[in-house]
């Protein structure tokens, strides 16, 4: 269906025995299909999507799916929790179902922060599938994330001079969460609030906002899962957070890997994504950073976004 001059599939595909929403934007044949991976774990970018692709235009077809404990994926199985493993299986299934769909025998996969563990990890571990791998906001080490995080967000305060953040920081206490502190998601919230008011977390500003209540697709019930989400993926964010690493992993890709990356990103710190994108071996790699934009860049700096991307699939698609 069309919705505001925009084709729009929506469905639910049976994924390893879970029903699985999928959100589609079609192109013409020859298009690249671009799979994106949402966050969280369980942040479906879904209501998104609308957004994105007007953005994208005609450069993809664009296709996001709800993974386990995530969005309507979660609505609709209420009781299955996402892990590492079953999720890598499952995104093996996605990409199949999208390559026998659109008659392609590659796509190109971008992963946004949680999801670009998950799709680092994938791209490691069938190269064959994918034209391309796609970094945003790259996770690469949960623990040290939030211990550069931290750092980077102590200097900030203490460069403006405020007391009262100062203070506010400082009550925190033991951080990050690992072997010396227990995990503590209270402490998570309260560094997250500090790093947003000095623009080093994803901000909910306008357009943020924009995105997401723009979308044709938008349900009431996708609030009502938002509301759930945190508690049913507790087990899995500390799993991500204290215990996650690429560094364990070869970093030797066998496809060309890209990352697009918000130059004052401090949730997944560009400093340790930029470090670990110099170490590792790729056909092809390249790495942009985006002025004006953080751990969200398309919604940060949409522009620079859309034509980094579309450079992206070009390289992607000539090499």
């Amino acid at each position: 269906m069309k919705k505001r001059g925009v084709e729009i599939i929506e469905e639910y595909v049976p994924v390893n025995g879970v029903d699985t929403y999928f959100l589609h934007f079609p192109e013409e044949k020859g298009t690249p299909v671009l799979l994106m991976l949402h966050g969280g774990p369980g942040e479906s970018m879904a209501t998104m999507g609308y957004y994105f692709k007007r953005h994208f235009g005609s450069m993809c077809t664009l296709v996001t799916y709800d993974q386990r404990g995530a969005g309507r994926t979660f609505l609709k199985n209420p009781g299955v929790k996402p892990e590492l493993s079953v999720l890598l299986s499952d995104l093996h299934a996605v990409v199949a179902l999208l390559k026998e769909r659109y008659g392609v025998s590659r796509v190109a996969l971008l992963g946004q922060s949680w999801g670009s563990a998950l799709g680092s990890v994938y791209a490691l571990e069938h190269p064959e599938d994918l034209l391309c791998y796609i970094g945003v906001g790259q996770l690469v080490n949960g623990t040290k994330n939030e211990a550069e995080g931290a750092r980077v967000l102590k200097e900030k305060i203490l460069a403006a001079g405020n007391q009262k953040d100062l203070a506010q920081f400082e009550a925190i206490g033991a951080y990050p969460v690992g072997e010396n502190a227990p995990f503590d998601w209270e402490k998570i919230m309260q560094m997250r609030r500090l790093q947003r008011k000095y623009g080093l977390a994803v901000r909910f500003n306008a357009s943020f906002f924009k995105a997401f209540f723009s979308s044709p697709t938008l349900r009431l019930s996708d609030l009502t899962s938002m509301k759930k989400i945190f508690a049913f993926n507790a087990a899995m964010i500390e799993w991500v957070i204290t215990q996650f690493t690429l560094e364990t992993y070869p970093r030797k890709y066998a496809v060309p890997v890209f990352y697009l990356l918000g130059e004052r990103d401090y949730q997944t710190p560009v400093t340790l994504a930029t470090a670990y994108f110099e170490s590792i071996e790729a056909p092809y790699k390249k790495l942009t950073l985006l002025k004006n934009a953080g751990h969200f860049p398309e919604l940060d700096n949409m522009a620079d976004f859309t034509a980094a991307l579309q450079s992206t699939l070009d390289t992607a698609v000539s090499l």
